[in-house]
């Protein structure tokens, strides 16, 4: 059935942290006041809303050649200036713009349907989306189910191994006739009763069990059909087509182009699955590598935006590469090949944010870094004199904050 050997495929991360703009956490937050519920629903102030978040991170104007050292013959997947799509942005105007949500008795969340747009605005969508289906608890209620399945289901393992245990030992004593209560009938009495009792357990484990699999299978039918439920009418139609190829479809082929034996149903795994299959509709199936070369070797700061407002969409950039499809989930992986949807580490981003500063910036980082070390040295070197010697005020800020290289951009805040 496999066109090549079995390779286990990896974990798809369900909890990949993205960090979130200040509009983005203004959506995802239900609206508590009149006036946050007035710009929710209405397209045209959301619109200027997200216009106005990003004035200070990537001004109007800004071109990608200010903020790119080379000339690239590949666009990345999400460019460090957000594109625009003038038309598609006049069309979802005038369509219906959110759905509404309870999550709890009182609390309403709104979120945004997908209609078309740029990629980096499908990416924010399907976390909006996995962040809705998180909040309403269907994550959390598929797996606290999946786990007392699998309890309920090792104790009627249990149970029905101590059943036939009883019934053999039943079998095995004599069958000869005794004067009424005897030792022999008083045991056979109490075998009996533990019968009894063993049987009962075994009914209300199969029920709990059955109970778990209703509740889990219920479950994932609300995340699948949540998700479909934030898609437009056309956009909803490869959602469809994915969901059955990945769950209804015998065989079915995975991410990795292997074909299976189906079908598999709904349940976290297959719907990260066809999450993935949906990112793949809009971005290469090398994106995440795509997106690591352009952070590391293409970006430098623009002169025109704060190194705060820098760092920023660059953090942002960097949290969307744990949600962006990677050679790993794709037939084009090799034995050896590793999952690198994986963001940079706080100390690796920093420093290559550093390398995107100008050149007497970096000198500057470099003296401060050495000098600060230098004071470090010193402080422990001298035990006598600890107490009386004084940090200087900036360096005790930055430190009581962080020890990585991060905190130095603070020198340029």
């Amino acid at each position: 059935m496999t066109s090549r050997p079995y390779r286990p495929v990896g974990t798809i991360p369900t909890n990949a942290h993205y960090e979130k703009t200040s509009f983005q956490r203004f959506l995802s937050d239900p609206p508590r006041s009149f006036f946050k519920k007035l710009i929710v629903s209405t397209p045209r102030l959301l619109r200027n809303l997200h216009t106005m978040s990003l004035a200070k991170a990537a001004p109007d104007g800004l071109k990608d050649r200010e903020c790119e050292k080379m000339v690239l013959r590949e666009r990345p997947p999400i460019p460090y200036v957000p594109e625009k799509d003038s038309v598609q942005e006049t069309v979802s105007s005038f369509k219906e713009a959110h759905l509404k949500t309870l999550i709890k008795e009182g609390t309403e969340l709104r979120v945004p349907i997908w209609h078309s747009g740029t990629r980096e605005a499908f990416l924010i969508h399907v976390g909006s989306a996995r962040e809705a289906i998180e909040k309403k608890g269907y994550f959390k209620s598929f797996e606290d189910n999946s786990v007392d399945y699998s309890e309920n289901r090792e104790k009627v393992k249990e149970l029905k191994k101590q059943l036939e245990a009883l019934k053999e030992a039943t079998a095995a004593q004599p069958q000869e006739k005794a004067p009424k209560e005897t030792a022999a009938e008083a045991q056979d009495d109490s075998t009996a009763s533990l019968q009894a009792d063993t049987r009962t357990e075994l009914k209300q484990a199969l029920k709990a069990a059955e109970k778990a699999t209703t509740l889990r299978d219920k479950a994932a039918a609300d995340m699948f059909q949540l998700y479909a439920n934030l898609l437009s009418v056309d956009a909803r139609y490869a959602w469809n087509k994915i969901v059955q190829e990945q769950t209804e479809a015998d065989p079915y082929q995975d991410l990795q182009g292997l074909t299976r034996k189906g079908p598999r149903g709904m349940s976290r795994t297959s719907f990260e699955d066809c999450v993935m299959f949906h990112l793949l509709t809009v971005f290469p199936n090398n994106a995440a590598e795509q997106e690591r070369y352009y952070i590391t070797n293409v970006l430098k700061k623009p002169q025109r935006v704060s190194i705060r407002q820098f760092v920023q969409r660059v953090e942002q950039l960097n949290s969307y590469i744990a949600q962006l499809p990677c050679w790993y989930y794709s037939p084009s992986v090799k034995v050896k090949t590793v999952p690198m949807n994986v963001s940079f580490a706080e100390a690796d981003l920093a420093s290559h944010i550093l390398r995107m500063c100008p050149y007497t910036w970096q000198d500057q980082c470099d003296n401060i870094l050495s000098g600060y070390l230098s004071v470090v040295t010193t402080v422990f070197s001298q035990q006598d004199g600890i107490y009386g010697f004084k940090f200087p005020k900036r360096f005790l800020e930055i430190s009581s904050r962080d020890k990585t290289l991060f905190s130095l951009f603070s020198l340029f805040y």
